[in-house]
């Protein structure tokens, strides 16, 4: 699970860009709390 969540927070990046051609239904969660997220 460690190496799931690491190679997630290292290795992805999402932008509003990302989702131009996603489908209508994406939920973006933004919470400047969050311990896990990498804040760069």
């Amino acid at each position: 699970m460690a190496d799931c969540m690491e190679d997630f927070l290292f290795n992805h990046t999402f932008t509003s860009e990302s989702y131009i051609s996603a489908p209508q239904n994406v939920l973006i969660v933004d919470s400047p709390t969050d311990k896990l997220a990498n804040p760069m």
